[in-house]
C-alpha cells in the first residue's frame, strides 16, 4: 500500500494538505484485534506487510524494541502522531511511537499536513513551531501559559493538560502546533540540539518565518522530545491579556524536527 496525499484549495492562496499512510490504514484495521503475547504484535504486523521476521534482530528483545523496528520498516507515519495520547515506547528515539496498535482508538484515517519519515534517529517531520526565548523552567500562571510571537505580535493563551504532572517548562522549550490547530493541540518540546539540515534526499524544505524573516534559521533542524501537552484557548492580538510572565519567541511554519 502506498501513501496518498491530497491538496485542497479552500479559497485564494489557502490550501489544505491531507495525508493517508499505510501505517494509518493498518492502525484502523487492527485496532479491535488482540494477541496473547504483546511482544509478537510487531512481528505479526511486519509479516502482514511482507517484511518477514528476518528483519528483526536479537537486539529486538522486547515489545518496545520490536515495535520500534517495525515503524522504521514502515518509514512513513503521520506527522501528527506526536499529539496522540496513550502509552508510548519508553526509550529514545521512539518515545513518540505507540507501544501497540491494538485498541488504539485515538486515530484518524486521514490527517492534516504532510507525513513524517521514521528512521533509526527518530521521526523527521515539519511543524508550525514557536521557539521560545528565555523561558527556561517557566511555570504556568493559573494553569495557563501566555506567549507572543515577537515578529507578528500574535499572542496565544494555552491551557495546561494534566497540571498535576506538567508543572514547568523544560530548559530549552518550544511549542509545536498541530496543523490547522486540529483539537487545539500543542506539544511542549524540550530542544536537545539545533543543527544544519542535510539536503539531498532528506525531504527537508526551507523554513518560512511567519513575520517575513527567518533570523538565520533557514535550513536548520531541531531535535527534541515531547514533554507535555497544552490546549489553545485563544489566539490573536490585543484581545489577549498580557499577564506577568508573558513568554515570547519566534514563530516558524514548517520547521524541520527530529522527534526522539
Amino acid at each position: 500500500m502506498d501513501e496518498t496525499e491530497n491538496t485542497r484549495h479552500v479559497g485564494g492562496n489557502i490550501k489544505i494538505i491531507t495525508s493517508n499512510t499505510p501505517f494509518q490504514r493498518l492502525s484502523l484495521a487492527v485496532k479491535h484485534r488482540s494477541t496473547s503475547k504483546m511482544e509478537d504484535e510487531a512481528i505479526i504486523l511486519a509479516i502482514t506487510f511482507g517484511f518477514g521476521a528476518r528483519n528483526f534482530t536479537r537486539e529486538d528483545s522486547d515489545a518496545d524494541h520490536k515495535m520500534a523496528r517495525f515503524v522504521t520498516m514502515m518509514r512513513k507515519v503521520p506527522s501528527d502522531i506526536i499529539f496522540l495520547r496513550g502509552e508510548t515506547i519508553a526509550h529514545e528515539p521512539f518515545r513518540w511511537c505507540p507501544r501497540s496498535l491494538l485498541y488504539f482508538s485515538d486515530y484518524r484515517l486521514e490527517t492534516f499536513g504532510n507525513s513524517g519519515r521514521c528512521d533509526v534517529d527518530g521521526l523527521h517531520a515539519q511543524y508550525d513551531t514557536l521557539v521560545l526565548d528565555n523561558a527556561s523552567r517557566g511555570r504556568p500562571h493559573n494553569g495557563k501559559f501566555y506567549a507572543r510571537d515577537k515578529a507578528s505580535g500574535t499572542k496565544f493563551e494555552l491551557a495546561v493538560e494534566h497540571a498535576e504532572v506538567f508543572t514547568e517548562l523544560p530548559q530549552s522549550p518550544a511549542f509545536i502546533f498541530r496543523t490547522l490547530l486540529v483539537g487545539q493541540d500543542v506539544a511542549v518540546m524540550d530542544i536537545v540540539s539545533e543543527t544544519r539540515a542535510e539536503y539531498g534526499g532528506s525531504g527537508v524544505n526551507s523554513v518560512a518565518r511567519t513575520g517575513g524573516r527567518n533570523d538565520g534559521k533557514e535550513g536548520h533542524v531541531y531535535k527534541g522530545k515531547v514533554v507535555g501537552y497544552l490546549k489553545v484557548m485563544a489566539r490573536g492580538g490585543s484581545l489577549i491579556e498580557e499577564p506577568r510572565g508573558m513568554l515570547s519567541g519566534a514563530l516558524f511554519s514548517n520547521l524541520p524536527w527530529c522527534i526522539t
